[in-house]
């Protein structure tokens, strides 16, 4: 192994050792790096206090949302950049590309290179594989939502994440709907356990009916979201937004819909910053993620981040405030 790739294995070990064995805190900062000298200045940054936010504490069982966003611009870049980096992503995205390319017949992966599949079936395919295999990141790692919002193209993916119809079938679902238009044959459809917030859901009781309903009335296309959407999600009373897929289109509608009530805002998590897809930090973009929500003390399950992977408990310092006493038991003459 190089020195380079020796070094990469003994923070990636130093990193275990700090999520799976030792205690954490009420009070928290993460640190994401690449490198010593990354760390080092992460590190630097949290002693001078230039990275820490103070926050309030999110009750025992924080309730939290999954928001259903679409960015063509920013979604195949992400898209390709988790692929590379995250395994859940990585064997979600392969699942799709082997299923649409044996009905289909084209890759998906090349289809996350092309920056034109706005407004196109392909393009609806592309999203919908990204932030299937970006919610599945999530609930590996403890993550799981009370609520799900979706109004615009996003729903088929929506449905999924609330287990109303199976990954396969949606996918194939979608495939052929184009062409076939509402193909809703040979489809099961369940009924759904997650609260589901959307405009376009009338007299939503969750029952397969109404997933029936809103997939026959779903049109192919990347369409805007509705803000009232927005609105009944305030009534659900939840402590946290997290915007599954690529961009950060729900920023504004968070802060509208929270600004004339006195309930508390919600922390929003999203794969991308507020000024877009940096090609430089794609790849850490879910990582950054998880690094608020550990912040925010939210059940993360450090295991599954280092899935696949053969880690090494290191032997670190304690802390200085251990519980342990250090003082004579004896008299001392």
């Amino acid at each position: 192994a190089s020195e380079e790739t020796a070094e990469a294995s003994m923070l990636a070990d130093m990193a275990w050792t700090a999520s799976i064995g030792r205690k954490h805190f009420e009070h928290r900062e993460g640190i994401v790096f690449r490198d010593v000298d990354d760390l080092m200045n992460g590190l630097n940054r949290l002693a001078s206090g230039e990275s820490f936010v103070k926050r309030d504490a999110f009750p025992s069982a924080p309730k939290i949302a999954f928001v259903y966003a679409c960015d063509a611009e920013t979604g195949s870049n992400i898209g390709r950049a988790l692929y590379e980096t995250e395994p859940v992503v990585r064997g979600m995205l392969d699942h799709c590309r082997s299923l649409i390319l044996e009905e289909a017949n084209y890759d998906l992966l090349e289809s996350m290179g092309d920056n034109d599949l706005e407004h196109t079936e392909r393009g609806f395919i592309t999203h919908f594989a990204i932030q299937c295999a970006v919610a599945a990141y999530w609930k590996s790692i403890g993550i799981n939502p009370d609520v799900v919002l979706s109004d615009d193209v996003s729903l088929l993916s929506a449905l999924c994440t609330a287990d109303a119809l199976t990954l396969d079938d949606a996918l194939k679902f979608a495939l052929r709907a184009p062409l076939n238009g509402s193909d809703l044959d040979g489809v099961r459809l369940n009924n759904v356990k997650t609260t589901f917030v959307s405009s376009q859901a009338k007299g939503w009781s969750n029952t397969a009916g109404d997933v029936r309903s809103l997939l026959e009335s779903l049109a192919f296309d990347v369409s805007e979201r509705s803000s009232s959407s927005f609105d009944a999600l305030v009534q659900q009373d939840v402590d946290c937004v997290i915007e599954i897929g690529p961009g950060n289109s729900s920023e504004s509608k968070v802060s509208d819909a929270w600004s004339n009530t006195n309930a508390v805002q919600p922390l929003l998590i999203s794969c991308a910053d507020s000024n877009g897809a940096d090609e430089s930090t794609n790849d850490r973009s879910l990582i950054q993620g998880t690094k608020k929500a550990y912040e925010a003390r939210l059940p993360v399950r450090f295991a599954s981040l280092f899935a696949g992977e053969s880690r090494r408990r290191l032997t670190v310092p304690t802390y200085q405030f251990d519980r342990k006493r250090y003082w004579f038991n004896d008299p001392v003459d």
